[in-house]
């Protein structure tokens, strides 16, 4: 089932979403350019997230972000920010929208150092991590949105095509329902994945963690928000106005 579209309006252009999704698609375009794969392997070991080497504070933890292993990599990464980044950004502005996403994914990538131990080797790149951090953060944001699914069906082909049916099926599933589904299927990954395969997973897990902390965290000061200053606001307003009529008929009086 292949995400395409929700039905979730948004009231902002999802600047720093296009800027991200553009800087990745140069980045994988300059990965193709350097058209040697000893070119490529030294831009994964610079730039990629390599616990070994990381021994303080280092630029690999914000960078790893940008690298991406190939089209199967880069293109669920780039519809998934694109179909739920949008609506995240236009939540909490453009400016804390893209601290969240850098400190999210610098987070996960701290985690993964401290799970894989001192002495791996094996580079992390990708922005999977930060964007998980979105699906988590959505999660809490708009439990009640329907997420529009694609369901190729080509094992169904020859059957489907003898009826006359659709080869592609399109139909809406709540945002809980299939984030939940995606969740729980990179947590039994996570956990049953055997050795080696399990630690990127975990990269997902906790930053998905990440985005649901930070989206209560929103939510929680937007309640507290309506619910003192708001209302006292609505409340006094009337009686403003009506002072303000009270002096200006005194005013005209005289």
């Amino acid at each position: 089932m292949i995400p395409i579209s929700d039905d979730n309006t948004r009231t902002i252009q999802p600047v720093i979403v296009s800027i991200l999704i553009g800087l990745f698609c140069a980045v994988f375009a300059f990965e193709f350019w350097l058209d040697s794969k000893a070119l490529l392997d030294t831009a994964i070991v610079n730039f990629g997230l390599i616990p070994a080497n990381i021994t303080g504070p280092d630029h690999t933890l914000f960078t790893y972000m940008f690298l991406h292993a190939g089209w199967e990599h880069i293109i669920p990464n780039l519809l998934f920010l694109w179909i739920f980044g949008d609506n995240v950004e236009d939540a909490i502005g453009h400016a804390k929208f893209l601290s969240f996403f850098i400190i999210s994914g610098m987070i996960a990538g701290l985690a993964h150092v401290l799970l894989s131990g001192s002495e791996s080797t094996l580079p992390l790149i990708g922005a999977s991590a930060a964007i998980s951090a979105v699906l988590g953060a959505y999660f809490i944001l708009f439990p009640d949105v329907r997420i529009r699914l694609l369901f190729p069906t080509i094992a169904l082909a020859p059957p489907l095509l003898l009826f006359g049916a659709p080869l592609l099926w399109r139909f809406y599933v709540p945002s809980t329902l299939f984030i939940g589904l995606w969740f729980s299927m990179d947590l039994f990954q996570a956990i049953f994945g055997g050795e080696g395969g399990d630690i990127a997973f975990w990269t997902h897990i906790i930053g998905f963690t990440c985005g649901v902390i930070t989206a209560i965290t929103i939510k929680h000061s937007e309640w507290k928000k309506v619910n003192y200053f708001n209302l006292l606001k609505d409340r006094l307003r009337p009686k403003i106005k009506d002072h303000k009529k009270l002096i200006k008929r005194d005013f005209s009086n005289n």
